[in-house]
């Protein structure tokens, strides 16, 4: 049972009154706010994981624990090769020698900032809050490690300590000390502080626990609610967007905005949801019923009112796409771009999504409007046409397009990766046989690594053109790489007979 001090320390404004020494618990000197209780002044918004670390170490940030809000722990279990170039770059740290970060921001980005944070000492323990539809000690702790494996690419011996811990599994991952948890069993203990890091990918994990919840303002505020129940101490907040990386959509980016509204301005979720923020609601609710013009008239009052809100432009431009508004849902588009450049993003992105939905026309006149060719060259401008009628299902005309950049871009990866499915699409196997293996000859590792069902594809090719020996060599490459495929005995019965053909 918590004693009367402690539930003092934890009751909000009162504490900065009756304790002010507690400000310079980790000291830092920084001020401590209880989040979504008090206002933080310290809010990060930014795109990548090494930018979350630069911003911990440019705003002095140093708390007890870092509550790490994400589908990914991004701890990474660093080779032997590398260790001293950690260790230097968390001495340039503790200089607060933010430059470094740039230096290995290639070889952190998936894995490796929560590392550096803990090896500089802005916390000592970390929560790792996942999203959960259970309790993550529901289930047996082998199910945590095997994901860990298989997914991130840990060893046993990383994650031999884990155990379950009453709801929650906690012990040592990679050798830090970590509790792995869900929002609803968070628990933070009643003097700690905390650096609250919230990356965006996290609600994309909540959404594949329900396909069919929609990711908006109501399940945003809710998520915001739960984390204010939790009275945690904190001086400093990252919002980690990750839509530049392609990672969270631009629909859901405007969670940011709220996020750091709310912790700038507790009493938005205090109480009754302000009307700003139930317009909102009512607008996504009408989207996802198909009542797009009742949609798009709210919108249309909210971005008059707040005209320095990206996030609305771009819901704007949605159902003005979805009305077949390919005009008036570009000019909506621009003037997103207006206020927040990433959403450069949100033209490719929107026009994508039309095609899926068969708005051909709509998305046709967002690539091809005056507010996109005044920002990107031409053959990006093609490229991104030829990804539209991909989605669209008109092959042909993608494979137009994106063979027109291929001469401008005859070693682009990605590019060929598209026009091999394209060229799939409809049959041709020639060309497809070709880009497979210009795709080998361009990055062979990154084939092996990424994409070993190139050489199944290639031995497949082979084998329909009468090509044994060659579908023998491809075949026994993509078994090398992928042993354990499901038709490994039939091929090695090919192999075996035309193997012998070779000899």
């Amino acid at each position: 049972m918590k004693s009367s001090k402690d539930i003092s320390r934890r009751s909000g404004r009162i504490v900065l009154l009756l304790f002010p020494f507690l400000a310079l618990i980790s000291g830092c000197g920084n001020k401590q706010s209880v989040a979504f209780h008090d206002p933080v002044d310290k809010v990060s918004q930014v795109e990548t994981n090494a930018e979350v670390l630069k911003a911990w170490v440019t705003n002095d940030a140093k708390a007890d624990v870092l509550i790490h809000i994400d589908t990914s722990d991004d701890i990474r279990v660093f080779p032997a090769s590398f260790d001293e170039t950690i260790k230097n770059s968390a001495d340039h740290l503790k200089r607060k020698n933010v430059d470094v970060v740039e230096q290995i921001a290639s070889f952190i980005e998936g894995g490796g900032t929560v590392n550096l944070g803990y090896k500089t000492g802005l916390y000592k323990r970390v929560i790792w809050v996942l999203p959960a539809t259970a309790s993550v000690g529901a289930n047996p702790v082998s199910f945590l490690k095997k994901a860990l494996i298989e997914n991130r690419g840990y060893r046993n011996a990383d994650l031999g300590n884990l155990e379950k811990d009453g709801k929650n599994i906690s012990g040592t991952l990679a050798g830090i000390p970590i509790t792995v948890t869900r929002l609803e069993d968070l628990e933070v203990g009643a003097e700690e502080t905390a650096i609250i890091d919230i990356d965006l990918g996290y609600f994309l994990g909540q959404k594949a626990q329900d396909e069919e919840q929609r990711m908006g303002t109501r399940v945003l505020f809710d998520f915001l609610r739960i984390l204010r129940r939790n009275n945690i101490l904190t001086s400093q907040v990252t919002i980690n967007l990750s839509s530049i990386n392609n990672l969270v959509p631009m629909d859901m980016r405007f969670f940011g905005k709220v996020i750091e509204d709310a912790l700038r301005d507790p009493k938005i979720v205090e109480g009754t949801v302000p009307e700003r923020y139930s317009m909102m609601m009512d607008a996504e609710e009408a989207l996802l019923e198909g009542q797009f013009a009742q949609s798009e008239a709210i919108y249309k009052v909210l971005s008059e009112r707040y005209p320095d809100d990206a996030g609305l432009f771009f819901s704007l431009a949605v159902v003005q796409g979805f009305q077949g508004k390919g005009k008036e849902s570009s000019e909506a588009l621009g003037k997103a771009y207006g206020n927040d450049t990433a959403y450069i993003r949100g033209f490719f992105q929107l026009a994508r999504v039309l095609a899926v939905n068969d708005k051909l026309v709509a998305g046709q006149e967002i690539l091809k409007s005056s507010e996109l060719k005044a920002i990107i060259p031409q053959d990006e401008l093609d490229y991104q046409m030829g990804l539209f009628f991909f989605n669209a299902r008109a092959y042909h005309d993608a494979i137009t397009y994106l063979e027109l950049v291929l001469q401008s871009r005859r070693d682009d990866f990605a590019l060929k990766t598209v026009l091999y499915k394209a060229y799939k699409a409809v049959d041709d196997t020639q060309k497809m046989y070709s880009t497979l293996s210009r795709l080998v000859r361009l990055d062979e590792k990154r084939v092996i690594r990424d994409m070993p069902w190139v050489f199944l594809d290639l031995g497949i090719l082979s084998e329909n053109a009468k090509l044994y020996v060659n579908a023998a060599e491809n075949y026994e490459k993509y078994l090398s790489y992928v042993p354990s495929a499901e038709n490994a005995a039939e091929l090695k019965e090919k192999i075996d007979k035309w193997g012998r053909k070779k000899k």
